[in-house]
């Protein structure tokens, strides 16, 4: 089969070269030519406008050199051979040596040099890489009394502005075909090697894999994704390219759109240089977002977090932090408890980013926040976190789960050998020093588990007047405000409210009290008409204080039943369940009342 001839764009630094370029190509079959004359930047000018119309690129001296910089064409150079210097060298052989000189750039000084000690013979060669080294030179070159100057084309204008006399060293036809030649067998590699790539490319493609590969700048070397994916994975990437040139291999997860990727890295070493290959899957859980009870965070995403929460400013999480980096290489998993809104989140994140599995992926399951739907995912599927390995998972409101599905979730960790294989952190809410209930305590024991206790904010009130100065400092920042500190009064009233809800409650009056503030100073107006607002259920208030006992028992059921649904947030499982009744018993009650049926939530929200 006839092989296509190879397309050459050819670039001669002066017209003679292209005249001699033309009439060779055009007595070869292998090759279709097509020359311009265009000397540097020029020549530049050139190959921008035409490149993609050809397959290799042939020129020469310093406009072949500039040319490389700005194509991934091959670009071959038309090298001078002796016989060409040694030509020019015999033009100027009337002229004494002390007088002569050869500038050029360093293919040419390079033939040169090989020529004159083949010949025995002194010169004095300059080397040149550009324009304005060519301008100096020869400026130099008549200071110090030199006539003649064999050069190439830059060379030969810059010597004849400057009053010497060039003679310009031309590529004879040897030099060109040679160029030609070494374009065809570049060209013919160069197929090959796009072919490969094609083929290669198309392969990832059909294992559905997006893959972008950067080098340590955050350059995009390749990449077989669209320029609207790139431009969503950019600045994830970018932010994760540090972490991933340090280690040869990582996982981690990334929101793009609606949709969560798990993106693998790779580090790639060729020639003493790093690149990154990042490969981005498309997650196939049922739902994502912490909302639907599992959420996937990266290192980045849980240092900031932590770095900017309030509960970084207070001196227990400092000795936490101390903990966790002793707690670094450790597997074991943790159980932290406290009340709501002592920050255990929080505390999970300081063990993770302390620890040896921080390049993983930190997963969050929110016991308190899945559905049905998402249990069984979690549970019994493929594609489940508890399927994987080397990362953190996060349980947090342990205590949420029923006890079924606290034995059956323990008893799953204890089969699989989940905490061999990935670092596990409970959380669990409960009164401050109060024991753990008997499906918790199974959790520590059988599982080895580190018990971690918060204390609440009522207990460390002397430290709240650091830890508003500091958050205020940071909410001044994020708002634009000017708030210089809270009053005497207000700091009194902070210091004596028993925080139902902790460091959480605090946070937000703080936030609050400096969007609304008027003036330099947060007052104790407006710190009262938050806590106004917060006004938590006293622990063990009866929601049935006001039960008319005089009607029918029939009456008094579906009025228990209003209130324990309303209670519950109209979960007819957690109803039923604290109420002693059947589901088929409460299902009764919820098709003859009407109000008790817009009281409850349907069927397939359920945890």
């Amino acid at each position: 089969m006839e092989q296509p001839k190879k397309r050459i764009l050819g670039i001669a630094p002066y017209e003679s070269l292209k005249s001699v370029m033309t009439r060779l190509a055009d007595e070869r079959d292998d090759i279709e030519a097509a020359v311009f004359v265009g000397d540097l930047e020029e020549g530049v000018k050139i190959v921008r406008e035409y490149q993609g119309q050809f397959d290799a690129i042939v020129s020469r001296g310093g406009t072949a050199q500039r040319i490389r910089q700005i194509t991934s064409l091959p670009v071959i150079d038309i090298s001078l051979s002796v016989y060409d210097v040694l030509r020019a060298i015999r033009l100027a052989d009337g002229h004494n040596n002390g007088n002569l000189a050869l500038v050029g750039f360093p293919v040419m000084t390079c033939a040169a040099r090989t020529l004159c000690t083949l010949l025995q013979c002194e010169m004095d060669i300059y080397t040149i890489h550009s324009e304005t080294e060519a301008h100096e030179t020869m400026i130099d070159l008549k200071s110090k009394g030199c006539k003649v100057v064999l050069c190439d084309m830059v060379s030969n204008t810059t010597a004849m502005r400057i009053g010497l006399h060039p003679i310009l060293i031309t590529s004879g036809d040897e030099s060109i075909q040679n160029a030609y030649d070494q374009a065809v067998r570049l060209c013919q590699t160069h197929g090959r090697l796009l072919q490969e790539i094609h083929v290669l490319k198309q392969v990832l493609k059909e294992e559905a894999e997006l893959t972008i590969i950067m080098n340590e700048s955050g350059e995009i070397i390749s990449s077989l994704a669209s320029q609207g994916d790139i431009g969503n994975f950019l600045p994830v990437l970018l932010r994760e390219l540090s972490l991933s040139l340090k280690s040869n291999s990582r996982k981690f997860y990334m929101n793009a759109g609606d949709s969560l990727y798990c993106v693998r890295s790779h580090r790639i070493l060729y020639e003493n240089k790093s690149f990154v290959s990042f490969c981005l899957s498309q997650s196939f859980a049922p739902v994502t977002g912490s909302k639907y009870g599992i959420c996937f965070s990266n290192l980045h995403e849980m240092e900031y977090k932590v770095l900017n929460s309030i509960y970084n400013l207070t001196a227990q999480f400092s000795t936490l932090s101390d903990m966790a980096k002793q707690l670094c290489r450790s597997m074991a998993p943790i159980m932290i408890t406290g009340e709501e809104g002592t920050g255990k989140h929080h505390a999970a994140a300081f063990f993770y980013i302390n620890s040896a599995c921080q390049s993983r992926p930190f997963i969050t399951v929110d016991c308190a926040s899945m559905n049905e739907k998402n249990w069984n995912f979690f549970i019994n599927h493929h594609d489940s976190p508890l399927s994987d390995n080397g990362n953190t998972l996060f349980i947090s409101h342990l205590n949420e789960l029923s006890g079924e599905r606290q034995a059956q979730l323990l008893a799953l960790i204890l089969d699989t050998g989940l905490c061999l294989r990935n670092r596990l952190i409970f959380s669990y809410t409960a009164p401050y020093q109060t024991a753990f209930s008997h499906e918790v305590t199974a959790y520590v024991l059988q599982l080895g588990c580190i018990a971690v206790e918060l204390m609440p904010l009522r207990l460390v009130c002397d430290e709240i007047p650091d830890i508003c100065s500091l958050y205020l400092s940071t909410l001044n920042f994020e708002f634009g405000k000017q708030i210089v500190g809270i009053e005497p009064s207000a700091m009194e009233l902070l210091q004596s409210c028993r925080w139902p809800y902790n460091h959480a409650q605090l946070k937000q009056l703080l936030r609050q009290s400096v969007l609304v503030s008027q003036g330099p100073y947060i007052t104790q107006k407006d710190i009262r008409n938050f806590l106004s607002c917060v006004k938590p259920q006293p622990s063990g208030q009866n929601t049935l204080a006001h039960l008319d006992l005089s009607q029918s028992l029939e009456e008094i059921t579906r009025d228990v039943i209003r209130a324990v649904l309303k209670k519950n947030g109209g979960n007819q499982s957690k109803t039923a369940k604290e109420l002693g009744i059947g589901r088929t018993t409460l299902w009764r009650y919820l098709n003859q009342d009407t109000e008790v049926r817009a009281t409850a939530g349907p069927p397939a929200d359920e945890p």
